[in-house]
């Protein structure tokens, strides 16, 4: 039997301190389907950049991050461009991943981990802000 098919997409949410998954189907990948994805969310939410989530950083019960992952690819992209610039930052990345993979290891979780990013992560951020301010 031949049926139509429905474009849509699947919406995916984790929560690393529950160890939880959501998906959500939505019609589409507008920042209205964002908004009824997460329309009751409060807290912290690391995003990739797509611009559907600027509405959300609009609310103040929402605090909008991003992930070094994606902030990467513009670095490695301008290394032909501006490769003293970019190969800098790539480095500092690379540190925060060290840091990152040190907990992974080590299954380090929660305060703890929390702690270790403000000791050492915190400071690498703030020298990348600095160095491209």
């Amino acid at each position: 039997m031949q049926g139509s098919l429905d474009l849509g997409y699947m919406w995916v949410s984790r929560s690393p301190i529950n160890d939880l998954v959501l998906f959500c189907y939505q019609s589409g990948c507008s920042a209205e389907c964002m908004n009824n994805h997460l329309k009751e969310f409060t807290g912290k939410l690391q995003t990739d950049g797509y611009n559907a989530y600027e509405q959300l950083g609009e609310r103040n019960t929402i605090i909008l991050f991003g992930c070094w992952a994606h902030a990467r690819q513009y670095f490695d992209k301008a290394k032909d461009t501006e490769p003293k610039i970019a190969n800098h930052v790539l480095r500092k990345i690379q540190l925060l991943y060290e840091v990152e993979a040190h907990c992974r290891d080590g299954d380090i979780m929660g305060d703890e981990r929390k702690l270790i990013r403000q000791q050492k992560s915190k400071p690498i951020s703030e020298e990348i802000k600095t160095y491209l301010d």
